[in-house]
């Protein structure tokens, strides 16, 4: 769903810069990740919630959304952004019980710490270059 409510577009970016991302990084959330209840009580939640009642949702991501058209070298021209939903139904009785919201938010959470890791590694790359050419310079 493309984002067009001004609060909702508020909390991300509130979220994107208390979490150290970037303006246009993706926000990628799972039930127990500290910033579901932000996103599970937006409007697009409850959207979700009565367009498949029962379903329940497992992961939320939060997208740039970037065109063709759109002059990237301009930043300060914002993109539109998009919410997504996955979700699972529940299973009848009938049917064996299968923890894959567990293993998927596990899989998440490791991607989400590599990319944290991988992050603070180029900013620290980029600290010691930056303190090598100002030292050369001198």
């Amino acid at each position: 769903m493309s984002i067009d409510h001004s609060s909702t577009l508020k909390t991300i970016r509130q979220y994107r810069k208390s979490n150290g991302l970037g303006p246009t990084d993706d926000i990628k959330l799972v039930p127990t990740s500290q910033g579901w209840p932000i996103f599970a009580s937006t409007r697009y939640y409850e959207f979700v919630d009565a367009m498949v009642p029962g379903a329940n949702v497992d992961r939320i991501i939060v997208k740039s959304q970037t065109s063709l058209d759109t002059d990237v070298s301009d930043e300060a021209a914002s993109a539109p952004e998009m919410i997504m939903f996955s979700f699972t139904m529940p299973l009848s009785d009938k049917e064996a019980t299968v923890d894959t919201i567990g293993e998927h938010a596990a899989e998440l959470a490791a991607e989400d710490n590599l990319n944290a890791g991988l992050q603070a590694a180029k900013n620290a790359m980029d600290a010691y270059v930056k303190n090598i050419q100002e030292t050369a310079s001198a």
